[in-house]
């Protein structure tokens, strides 16, 4: 029990325990339940997004053509390979239809088109990024304040201590143990609500970088449609010299 503190009933300390320790432990389990929820959600979220990216890059490759594709994202608009193709192809054939129904044109005009449908596909790729980062920030908050919080709790349970040692005039462990035991629980606490929203973070930073290297690597292949055009166009104008 609390006066030997080698049997700790955590029962019986809270219930031992002040206003402020009480608070201090509420917070943190609002903190704890904010993280395990978040990270759970958050985390199948990403793994969705990168398993959808990557069905979508397997079907790009399989489709032939951006036609066919097109036909396949309009009934999934919103999925993030979709978002993607369509800033590409809206500007792509804005850029035709600019010339004529012609890709070419000089070197300094194919590299300033390829550029500019580059930014439309980055735009597009920043914010399903953007999109997915929901719940780091509040892991990062949990993960960096929680401990601090727990701190509070230990300063008071140790003031607790102390004061009861001035009231009481002794220093039998009776005395100080109920406000050692609320620091304690307090200390430890913070930690179980730091250590997961830390590595939760960790987890999902890591998926978020499997979905951008995910995202990077459609954009390039969509890229390559352009180069290849536009090398399809050179090679028939000079066929046709």
């Amino acid at each position: 029990m609390i006066p030997g503190l080698a049997g700790l009933d955590v029962a019986e300390a809270l219930a031992a325990s002040g206003l402020a320790a009480r608070l201090t432990l509420f917070v943190l389990l609002v903190m704890s339940i904010a993280t395990w929820a978040t990270w759970i959600t958050a985390w199948w979220r990403l793994k969705r997004r990168v398993t959808s990216v990557r069905q979508g890059r397997r079907s790009f490759r399989d489709a032939g053509d951006t036609a066919r594709f097109a036909g396949a994202c309009e009934t999934d608009p919103d999925a993030p390979v979709s978002r993607l193709f369509f800033s590409f192809h809206d500007e792509y054939e804005a850029l035709v239809r600019r010339g004529g129904g012609r890709l070419g044109g000089s070197l300094a005009s194919q590299e300033a088109a390829r550029q500019l449908l580059g930014r439309r596909v980055g735009d597009a790729r920043n914010r399903q990024v953007e999109q997915a980062r929901g719940g780091l920030t509040l892991l990062a908050v949990v993960g960096s304040t929680a401990p601090f919080v727990g701190l509070f709790g230990t300063v008071w349970g140790v003031m607790d201590a102390l004061s009861a040692l001035g009231l009481e005039g002794s220093a039998e462990l009776a005395v100080i143990a109920p406000g050692i035991a609320e620091a304690l629980i307090a200390t430890a606490a913070g930690l179980v609500a730091a250590i997961p929203a830390v590595w939760g973070h960790a987890v999902l930073l890591g998926s978020l970088r499997e979905l951008r290297t995910e995202l990077d690597s459609f954009a390039s292949e969509l890229l390559d449609v352009y180069d290849r055009s536009v090398a399809i166009e050179s090679a028939g104008e000079g066929s046709a010299s």
